[in-house]
């Protein structure tokens, strides 16, 4: 994670995707890059 100043976060990745099925996939393998802001109180 990544302190974007004060107490924010962000927060990028890529998560695997077991269930992940070739035919029903947008994504050109099980990868889904995911990319979030935490933000602490």
């Amino acid at each position: 994670m990544q302190n974007i100043g004060g107490n924010a976060y962000l927060q990028v990745g890529a998560s695997y995707n077991v269930l992940y099925k070739k035919d029903k996939s947008a994504f050109s393998g099980g990868f889904v890059p995911n990319i979030g802001v935490v933000i602490g109180l």
